[in-house]
Order: C-alpha cells, then sequence, then structure tokens
C-alpha cells in the first residue's frame, strides 16, 4: 500500500499533524471525515463534540465503547472544516481493518464516498452492506 503524500495535500504543518487511529483491539470500526481541532491538539480521533455525540449514540445502542476503535479518512484539519476531493486522494489508502473488525461506521458523505465509491449519506442511513464478513 502507498503512503499518503502530505506534500500535495498541503495540509500538513507544524501545528496541522495528522491525527492517527487510536488503535487497539476492536471489533467496530467508526470512520470519520477528518480530525476537528482539538483532534489535533490532543492526536486523537474523536475527542472533541462529535466524538462525545457519537460515544453517547454507541452507549445508548448498546454497543461496548471499548470494542470501538476512531479514525478519520483526511488525517489533519481541513480549513474551514472543509475537506477537499484532493485531500482525500492524497490521505486515503484503505481502512485499519483487523482480523477481528466486524463493523464498520462511515460517518458521513467522505467517508462513504473513499470507501464504498457512492454518496448520499442520507439514503445509505441505516442501510447494511457485507463485504468480506465486516457489515
Amino acid at each position: 500500500m502507498e503512503p499518503p503524500d502530505c506534500k500535495k495535500c498541503g495540509l500538513l504543518s507544524k501545528e496541522n499533524q495528522p491525527v492517527p487511529d487510536d488503535g487497539g483491539d476492536y471489533t467496530i470500526l467508526a470512520c470519520g471525515e477528518s480530525p476537528g481541532l482539538e483532534e489535533v491538539r490532543q492526536g486523537k480521533p474523536f475527542v472533541g463534540k462529535s466524538g462525545q455525540l457519537l460515544r453517547d449514540a454507541l452507549r445508548q445502542l448498546g454497543y461496548p465503547l471499548d470494542q470501538v476503535t476512531y479514525t478519520n479518512i483526511v488525517r489533519c484539519h481541513p480549513p474551514d472544516n472543509e475537506t477537499k476531493p484532493i485531500h482525500v486522494k492524497c490521505c486515503y489508502r484503505s481502512l485499519p481493518i483487523k482480523e477481528n473488525t466486524r463493523l464498520v461506521l462511515l460517518l458521513g458523505n467522505i467517508p462513504l464516498k473513499a470507501v464504498l465509491g457512492e454518496s448520499g449519506i442520507t439514503t445509505w442511513n441505516g442501510v447494511r452492506v457485507e463485504r468480506d464478513g465486516i457489515i
């Protein structure tokens, strides 16, 4: 797999470092668009308001939070929170799927387009797609 092309993307800077996956042993992968400023500050995905909202929703649905890991299609924070196609092209290579991953949540249009090549997130709301034993 080819590494991200940070120089062509233009987002990488001393103040805007890539936010890595939070790793660990997980069965659920939550994939967002790009990190916010708080995520860049802490160096961890989904630690800001959207992350708290997601964790609250997952908890209410009965998902074990210790089995969830978080990632983004683009690893650096884009200006004005606007992820552009060049950012996705330069940064996204593949999802960090592990052997025991059973569920992938694509959280938004950009993850949907990058991973499945589809668009129109609202029409995909609640749709289950199974590939290689992963929903």
